[in-house]
């Protein structure tokens, strides 16, 4: 990959998208009130995540698995490999949708139930998990899947119209 704007644009959102989750970590020794700490993790950390998720689309597949290459260099497996099966496509996937679950989570206690002060750290970590959640299933899915969510931000104008359809 060419090192143009999109690639140092997508650097500083991954960048970015490790920084709420490491924020997460101190928080609760913040001593913030119940309703802006909750308030600050819910918005730092979903800005994080939608960072992340820019940040793999525009850096794309070659540097997604020059990052994965770094990380498991730790381990020097020598195997090729393998492509992604069907249950680590799945898993990987549910695992993607599940790291949704605790911003849901955020907002339905802060919205509907009686703040407690010790269920909102527990609250922030569970946060805290889904957003490694997010980061462990795209190692999971591999780079193939990389290639498929990067095509999901591009726009094909030469598109073939319906019979009868107007766009």
């Amino acid at each position: 990959m060419k090192k143009g704007w999109k690639y140092y644009v997508g650097i500083c959102f991954f960048v970015y998208s490790l920084i709420p989750m490491t924020a997460m970590l101190v928080l609760p020794f913040l001593g913030l009130p119940l309703a802006e700490a909750g308030a600050f993790a819910l918005a730092f950390v979903a800005t994080g995540e939608i960072s992340f998720w820019i940040a793999a689309a525009l850096l794309g597949k070659e540097i997604i698995t020059a990052i994965k290459k770094r990380v498991f260099a730790i381990f020097k497996r020598t195997a090729p490999v393998k492509p992604v099966s069907r249950f680590r496509h799945r898993f990987g996937i549910t695992l993607i949708l599940i790291s949704f679950l605790p911003y849901y989570a955020m907002l339905i206690y802060l919205l509907f139930f009686r703040h407690i002060e010790s269920l909102t750290v527990t609250l922030t970590w569970v946060m805290v998990g889904g957003e490694l959640l997010c980061y462990i299933a795209f190692f999971i899915l591999g780079a193939q899947f990389w290639e498929r969510f990067k095509k999901l931000f591009y726009w094909s104008g030469n598109a073939i119209q319906q019979e009868g359809s107007s766009l």
